[in-house]
């Protein structure tokens, strides 16, 4: 629109305007990418991605072990990698509830938590296991989802809380009793 009322009111000549509509246009296009093994759309043409949705998701193994509208802690939670667990919840045509997710804005009762500040930005080797217990405890979720490729990162920290991972289809899986 801001483009449109620009172009309607400049002085420039009409080709230099059809050629800033026909840029804008291309701008708009998605990138194609023939892989059928990314992020499933009715078809192959689809918009591009950096990551592949693990197995757990694409092929419905969750099923087996979250309950409709579970709680998840979905790591990686940092910025870089944050909507990747969001693509996983759209890919299970949002079976379970994420604890978080990049869509901005949190609760006030989660920005006041000691892990508010820390879980997104430090490594997992730097996240404080009582402050992580803790948030455990306040959002009571049913499992942590962690990508098959950083559980080792997070190993620690899960051993200190004494909580055991199962490893499933591209995925770790550590199911939570609710301490």
């Amino acid at each position: 629109v801001i483009v449109a009322l620009w172009l309607k009111r400049s002085s420039y000549n009409q080709t230099f305007k059809y050629l800033s509509v026909i840029v804008a246009i291309f701008f708009l296009l998605p990138n194609f990418n023939p892989d059928p093994t990314h992020v499933k759309y009715p078809s192959h043409l689809q918009w591009t991605t950096k990551f592949k949705v693990p197995d757990f998701f694409s092929k419905n193994i969750y099923k087996r072990y979250l309950k409709k509208n579970a709680i998840v802690v979905a790591l990686p939670y940092y910025e870089d990698a944050a909507c990747e667990p969001g693509v996983w919840q759209v890919q299970s045509k949002m079976h379970f509830r994420l604890a978080s997710a990049c869509l901005g804005g949190s609760p006030r009762e989660f920005m006041q938590m000691p892990i508010y500040n820390s879980l997104p930005c430090k490594p997992a080797s730097d996240v404080d296991s009582l402050a992580f217990q803790q948030y455990l405890n306040a959002i009571h979720p049913s499992a942590i989802i962690v990508k098959e490729s950083l559980f080792q990162e997070w190993q620690p920290l899960f051993t200190k809380l004494h909580l055991k991972a199962k490893h499933i289809s591209g995925i770790a899986f550590i199911a939570l009793d609710h301490r």
